[in-house]
């Protein structure tokens, strides 16, 4: 996503921002799936390449010196999922879909990348399994990519540890000597095997560089590494790498009211982990797609009780947005007590 700081253009066009999900949702149930229909839609292409869910087997992985788990996985059947650099694959984990990164360029063999700080669930998941294990896999997700032919201009990479697999991806997609000019600069981690000279390892944030020239700026990385690149950066494309909150108790439990066209469910809700992970958890599946709060297929009325917003709501004009209109992203929140949504 692209973070805009002039919060007054996304005030001004608040009801187009608000519109924007069922707009597309009503262009996605409209199209001819044997007709082209991209962005927002689907066709013919797009289901073959990406047929929801799909069995994958491990054949290798390999823990980083960062400890970062890269995995090395081939469809059961099939050609490889076709994605693309810097996107996201949804690993069901006992009922739930953890994002994890695709770690390789698009056009390789697939590799996923999960770093356990933020990534718990998926990264013992993955760390359980032996070669020759399945796992299942959603279709590759997300808008933070990176396309050589619409980012012709030089990038300025920035990651915390949990970004790294990104950083592989992207990284490979524009090897040394491409016509983008790309820098890296990887905060609190020490030299990976996939570094070049392109790669620079610094101590904090807080030494991060200055943009060179007209950079684009990509940031993957966590919520507290996202927030101090976002003030130092405008524009910046940010993409998070962390799914779940060590700091909130998962034992806490609160009831879910769910009402949706099929009817009234109150399913458990933990305090540590996204409400979309809970939903799934106990068998209430709705549509999402980004896990970012940004794409906005999973916005669901809140209609009573109390949530956290992974995102500060101070700086983020779309959360601000949604708090004066009562909405939630799932995907983005914690509860904080009973709550009651309509889907």
């Amino acid at each position: 996503m692209i973070f805009d700081t002039d919060a007054k253009t996304a005030e001004r066009d608040l009801g187009k921002f608000l519109s924007l999900t069922r707009d597309r949702l009503e262009r996605f149930e409209k199209a001819d799936p044997g007709k082209p229909q991209f962005p927002g839609g689907v066709n013919e292409s797009q289901l073959v390449l990406h047929p929801g869910e799909r069995p994958f087997r491990l054949l290798k992985k390999e823990t980083s010196p960062n400890g970062v788990l890269f995995a090395h996985i081939a469809p059961s059947s099939g050609a490889a999922p076709v994605f693309r650099a810097g996107q996201q694959a949804r690993v069901r984990v006992r009922g739930v879909t953890r994002p994890v990164f695709f770690a390789s360029a698009p056009g390789e063999p697939p590799c996923l990348g999960v770093c356990v700080d933020g990534q718990l669930e998926a990264f013992a998941f993955l760390d359980a399994l032996s070669a020759g294990d399945e796992l299942t896999l959603n279709a590759p997700v997300g808008n933070f990519y990176i396309l050589p032919p619409r980012d012709g201009a030089d990038i300025l990479l920035l990651s915390d540890r949990t970004g790294l697999p990104a950083v592989r991806s992207i990284s490979r997609a524009f090897p040394p000597g491409s016509p983008t000019n790309l820098r890296v600069f990887c905060a609190g981690c020490v030299p990976e095997p996939f570094f070049d000279s392109r790669f620079t390892a610094v101590p904090d944030a807080g030494s991060l560089p200055e943009r060179s020239g007209n950079e684009r700026v990509f940031v993957c990385g966590s919520d507290a590494f996202s927030e101090a690149a976002r003030e130092r950066y405008s524009p910046v494309f940010v993409r998070s790498a962390v799914t779940d909150d060590p700091k909130r108790d998962r034992t806490e439990l609160f009831t879910c009211t769910v009402f949706s066209p099929e009817g009234e469910t109150a399913v458990p809700c933990s305090a540590g982990e996204t409400l979309l992970s809970s939903l799934e958890r106990a068998g209430v599946r709705i549509r999402s797609n980004c896990v970012d709060g940004t794409c906005g297929f999973c916005r669901c009325r809140l209609v009573s009780g109390g949530v956290s917003f992974r995102d500060p709501e101070d700086r983020d004009p779309r959360r601000r947005a949604d708090i004066r209109e009562g909405i939630i992203h799932p995907c983005r929140v914690f509860p904080d007590s009973d709550i009651v949504i309509e889907l």
